[in-house]
């Protein structure tokens, strides 16, 4: 269960470590997607 528990946990971490690098490398997808965001945020 722990070692389930684990995987799962990095597979998390490198996930959002993927989608950290490709949002840094791609701003312009970043603003077009904050701009499509921000109105249904508020």
């Amino acid at each position: 269960m722990i070692e389930y528990f684990l995987e799962i946990k990095s597979r998390i971490f490198l996930f959002s470590k993927i989608k950290s690098l490709l949002f840094r490398s791609n701003s312009y997808y970043r603003n077009k997607t904050n701009s499509f965001l921000i109105p249904y945020a508020r």
